[in-house]
């Protein structure tokens, strides 16, 4: 969210390591195309990282491919707003 790019691998370390530790998630729609969806919608978050509680509100765009009967992930971007 600070705009800098995050791996795949560097994202699940993160909550691996403890240090992001969600609460809830509370997720918009979701609709499927196909092999292909574009995903939009709202979060609203609440955990714990790196030791502090907080909530946010996030909106998102997702792209995801269905590939060998699994739905995986080709890109996302989110940027954090004031509500909803």
């Amino acid at each position: 969210m600070d705009g800098k790019v995050q791996s795949r691998d560097a994202d699940i370390a993160l909550f691996k390591t403890g240090k992001s530790q969600p609460k809830f998630i509370d997720q918009g729609n979701i609709a499927t195309y196909g092999s292909m969806a574009v995903v939009t919608g709202a979060d609203h978050l609440g955990g714990t990282a790196f030791g502090h509680y907080g909530e946010m509100y996030l909106r998102f765009t997702d792209v995801l491919v269905k590939r060998d009967g699994r739905w995986q992930l080709i890109v996302q971007q989110t940027t954090a707003t004031t509500g909803f």
